[in-house]
């Protein structure tokens, strides 16, 4: 058998579909992550235009800091001429700051900031996997939308990349923007241009990557299945059936979306749909978005009657009549499990 060459991530090919935030989502080693630095780096050398580098918080940035040289990949390249190195407030190409370091905990304390020489926001790993003890923030797509205002105020032109590997496509920033899952295709976008969800990686790269030592290891395994495949972890097989012999529970708010939950005492089964009686009087927000004079808020882990619905899943009886709903109400356990 040949060897097989790998296609590497094309930043140019993202870049033609001119939509300020790019979620770029992929399989692990594809270099959305290096080409994204590669290209932010190269603007920095010809027109001296720098970056914001984004971590979830404050803790994080300095353990990463401590722990890991974030531009080592681009340093052993050789690609440039100076080495980038990093310090507490952001990286450096020779003795000159190439891009600002920015906990987004902290975004709103950067209100006054002013950044002119700043071209795009970069926001590695924005997606948090399955097991991960790391929690999205709250209203988390809120203060992205914060550092943006700040970074680049009133101008025309806006890059943002959200990098990330195949865990949910259904993550909050996808539902705050309304991007939806690309089918048949690679990229997603919104009606108004303004987002959208770039799938990295196609089948030759996947094959290649296969081939490695680390894809022979994996191949085969859940974790293989979203590392090397691109399969998202919601589209794990199971829990997805359709409701029957069932009425309404409750409906819930999160992340602007409206769902239902529906019970069969009969069959003892409970079902999340994307259909909501209307007559339902009870229904919670999970964000403080979406809370209105109609809505209860849930504050706590305790106390409401999603607690009915988190049973019935850690008993094997909670079901999802698709994978959007799947997706929506995994990150809803996270807040409780």
């Amino acid at each position: 058998m040949p060897e097989l060459k790998p296609k590497w991530f094309d930043i140019n090919d993202v870049l033609s579909h001119n939509i300020p935030i790019m979620m770029v989502l992929g399989t692990r080693g594809c270099g959305k992550t290096f080409g994204v630095k590669k290209h932010l780096i190269k603007r920095f050398v010809k027109r001296q235009r720098k970056f914001v580098y984004v971590f979830r918080t404050e803790s994080q940035m300095k353990r990463i800091l401590a722990t890991t040289d974030i531009f080592d990949d681009i340093n052993r390249s050789m690609l440039f001429d100076e080495d980038i190195r990093c310090e507490s407030k952001g990286a450096y190409y020779g003795d000159e700051q190439m891009c600002y370091f920015i906990p987004l905990s902290l975004a709103k304390d950067f209100k006054r900031a002013s950044f002119p020489e700043v071209d795009a926001i970069m926001f590695d790993e924005f997606l948090i996997e399955e097991g991960q003890t790391e929690r999205y923030l709250k209203q988390e797509p809120v203060l992205m939308s914060s550092l943006i205002d700040t970074v680049f105020r009133n101008r025309e032109k806006v890059e943002v990349y959200l990098l990330g590997n195949a865990t949910t496509i259904y993550n909050p920033y996808a539902l705050y923007y309304g991007v939806e899952k690309p089918y048949g295709k690679n990229v997603s976008k919104t009606k108004d241009g303004r987002a959208m969800i770039y799938l990295a990686a196609d089948e030759e790269f996947i094959k290649y990557r296969e081939q490695t030592a680390v894809g022979n290891l994996i191949n085969g395994t859940a974790y293989g299945s979203f590392s090397l495949h691109n399969k998202f972890q919601a589209e794990k097989a199971g829990f997805i059936a359709k409701k029957e012999q069932c009425s309404p529970l409750f409906t819930f708010i999160y992340e602007e979306q409206t769902m239902g939950a529906w019970i069969s005492y009969k069959l003892g089964k409970m079902w999340i749909s994307e259909d909501v009686d209307p007559q339902c009087k009870l229904i919670y927000a999970l964000t403080v978005d979406g809370h209105n004079e109609n809505t209860m808020l849930v504050k706590s882990k305790h106390g409401s009657m999603v607690d009915v619905a988190v049973k019935y899943y850690q008993n094997s009886c909670l079901f999802f009549e698709n994978y959007k709903c799947k997706e929506i109400f995994l990150n809803v356990l996270k807040m409780y499990l």
